[in-house]
């Protein structure tokens, strides 16, 4: 649009040929209306009807000084008439505010001074106005992005064309950005972006040409298609427009414009979006760090939240690699036990900038393992990894390509009865802080956790003959929905843990043994705890003839819980209680075949003792008279002081015999009563044996006793 002002002189005219949108009235020391509003290219007439006077749109005549109008107009003075002397019509286009007087005499002087506002309807107000209005589609978003970061744009005298993305397309690359509304005004190269959305000039729909190459304020051109589908301006549609302001019109697109060299929306999305990196993507998501990855800390600083991040990131050839080396498929590594590790190998919580690598730069990974970067610029290499190209910028950080996977050891299981499997499972976000326990024999031999994701396989080997404890411990926050399943060497499930209300631990799986014969039934242990927190590192430990068999434990809540060992004809069997952190909450209460109580050592407030000797199905070839199978009681053990009793229904007088482990007597007597207290001296702390025999008959028998 060209602007103009236009001025007719009219000398001595009627006030009939005067014509125009607005009039102003001069009289003497007064212009009527002294404030007028008009819009572009509306008309004023200026009508004398009494005395001489002229229109100075100039300089004050009290002053001097420019009245600085858009632009300067005036009348020649004339003297007025009755029926009205047309001094002159005046066309105002440009948008301001127009200040004059009357130059003839004094007038100025006492007060015959006047304004014309032309308040013209400019993109600012078409954007307020479209708001407002509720228009369809939206776009009320775009229109406070551009008052916000090209304001000048929206009142400015040269005509300009915005193109607007709807809200809709606002929302979604708040997704794909992963930011809220106004986080998206802190992106560090908005204005740029905003830029990108103006052109100089007026283009309406029907302006728009297949091929052109519109000029944008940023400097980059947007290219023009125009096709069965619609009309696109850089691959994103117009689908409403033709907003006409004086000073522009406005053309909504369905998609937000980006110029080119800008960073990625995060590293996750970079990631995403490489045709190279999908098995590093699906990682992530197993493992559920895809949100701390997307979140833009750089630019909405206003939440405790993780990052930057640099990604070393291996492409999918790298991955195939160690996978054909393992023996694994991509579901095998998804389940892995040492995905967890291998993922935070690549991740480092800070952004490092292609400018900040130097020979030997070294950086921490989220294992809080240090690596270090060798080389030179173009060859950089990271172990027997290099990187490929340059680093690919962000707005939270920084990914790398390399062509290797920084792997972390990874151990080959074995065990003369295979490579067991503990499957563990969740409804896809981890256990949090709960953790199970593996015990082979009598020795634990991890903690394993499932940070995040779904599932994870961790793969153990077992000897033969070796028992095997999977025990969950409900520790902290976390653990909804979890599980876990075991599999033996021969990929057999062989414990399913169930969920009520924390999986059930598996106690004392037998690796490559055979199944039991002569059995005669089921023992029964339930465990108990006063305060409902479980029994933390107590244990009840089983021996049968001897050799260990369980350990078992209530590792969450107060119970009961019971568990079943079952037994074999002459099985001997031994219930050594481990002391917890608080012993006097534990209890446990022991049934034999019939479920008659052989043992409670659930007292409120007392710290359980032993059950040794126990038999519960005497062989057929034993002692007739079965003097030999009286269950006897050890207690204190473990015990604070140099004493303790042994007790056992119908137990006579016993010979006692104290012994270190080695064999070495220490200590021997007669108790006289069966509970009656023994004190065998001073002693120190540590495990000792003690042996009895009744005097009287032929009940025997050995313990372990832990004097503390």
């Amino acid at each position: 649009m060209s602007w103009s002002l236009a001025i007719l002189w009219c000398c001595a005219m009627a006030w009939g040929q005067c014509e125009a949108d607005h009039n102003v009235i001069v009289t003497n020391f007064e212009f009527t209306p002294s404030s007028l509003t008009v819009v572009p290219g509306e008309t004023v007439a200026f009508i004398n009807i009494e005395g001489l006077h002229g229109v100075n749109g100039d300089s004050s005549t009290v002053t001097g000084a420019s009245f600085g109008n858009p632009e300067v107009f005036a009348l020649n003075q004339a003297e007025g008439t009755i029926e009205g002397t047309c001094l002159g019509v005046v066309t105002f286009d440009i948008p301001g505010v127009y200040q004059y007087d009357c130059p003839v005499g004094y007038n100025a002087e006492a007060g015959m001074q006047a304004e014309i506002v032309v308040d013209a309807f400019d993109l600012a107000d078409l954007l307020f106005q479209t708001s407002q209005a509720g228009v369809e589609p939206t776009f009320w978003q775009s229109g406070y992005a551009f008052e916000s970061f090209v304001p000048g744009v929206l009142t400015s005298l040269t005509p300009h064309t915005l193109f607007a993305p709807s809200d809709q397309a606002v929302s979604d690359v708040m997704d794909f950005m992963n930011l809220g509304q106004f986080d998206m005004l802190n992106i560090p190269d908005f204005t740029e972006i905003m830029q990108y959305h103006v052109v100089p000039g007026v283009f309406m729909a029907e302006d728009l040409e297949d091929g052109m190459a519109l000029q944008t304020l940023q400097g980059q051109t947007l290219p023009v298609v125009v096709n069965g589908q619609g009309t696109f301006v850089d691959g994103a549609q117009v689908i409403a427009g033709d907003y006409v302001a004086d000073n522009g019109v406005v053309q909504v697109l369905d998609s937000v414009l980006a110029p080119q060299g800008l960073p990625t929306q995060h590293v996750m999305g970079w990631i995403e979006e490489s045709e190279e990196h999908g098995i590093l993507w699906l990682a992530i998501q197993q493992l559920g760090l895809q949100g701390d990855l997307s979140f833009q800390v750089l630019i909405d600083n206003s939440y405790s939240e993780p990052g930057p991040w640099t990604v070393w990131a291996p492409t999918d050839l790298a991955f195939e690699i160690l996978m054909e080396e393992q023996g694994w498929s991509v579901a095998d590594l998804m389940d892995s036990q040492v995905l967890y590790e291998l993922v935070q190998n690549h991740v480092v919580q800070s952004s490092i900038a292609p400018s900040q690598l130097t020979n030997g730069f070294a950086f921490t990974n989220l294992n809080g393992e240090v690596g270090q970067v060798l080389g030179e610029p173009g060859a950089w290499s990271i172990e027997d990894a290099n990187v490929i190209g340059t680093g690919h910028e962000t707005y939270n950080g920084y990914v790398y390509a390399l062509d290797a996977v920084l792997a972390p050891d990874i151990d080959t299981p074995e065990g003369t009865c295979g490579v067991w499997r503990l499957e563990l499972l969740s409804g896809g976000v981890g256990w949090g802080e709960h953790y199970v326990e593996l015990q082979l024999g009598e020795t634990v031999e991890d903690f394993i956790f499932l940070p995040n994701g779904s599932s994870m396989n961790y793969f153990f080997g077992v000897d033969v003959g070796e028992p095997v404890n999977v025990v969950y411990y409900a520790y902290g926050d976390g653990g909804q929905s979890a599980s876990f399943r075991v599999y033996d060497g021969e990929n057999n499930l062989v414990h399913q843990s169930g969920v009520n209300p924390w999986p059930a631990p598996a106690f004392g799986l037998q690796a490559c043994q055979p199944d039991p014969t002569n059995v005669c039934g089921e023992l029964t242990v339930e465990m108990t705890d006063d305060w409902g927190d479980g029994w933390d590192i107590g244990a009840l430990k089983v021996y049968i003839n001897d050799a260990f068999a369980y350990e078992l434990t209530l590792p969450n809540g107060q119970g009961p819980f019971e568990v079943s060992l079952p037994v074999q004809e002459g099985d001997e069997f031994d219930f050594i209680y481990v002391s917890s952190y608080f012993p006097q909450e534990n209890g446990y209460i022991v049934r034999g075949l019939d479920g008659e109580v052989l043992v409670d050592e659930s007292s409120f407030e007392q710290t359980p003792g032993n059950l040794v000797n126990v038999f519960p199905c005497p062989s057929a070839s034993g002692v007739d008279d079965g003097a030999n199978l009286k269950n006897v009681t050890l207690r204190p053990n473990p015990s604070d002081s140099p004493a303790f009793t042994l007790q056992g229904q119908g137990l006579g007088a016993l010979k006692v015999t104290l012994s270190s482990l080695q064999g070495e007597v220490l200590w021997s007597g007669i108790q006289e009563v069966s509970g009656s207290p023994v004190h065998p001296g001073e002693l120190a702390s540590g495990v000792y044996l003690i042996q009895w025999e009744e005097l009287h008959g032929t009940s025997s028998g050995t313990a372990r006793w832990v004097l503390r």
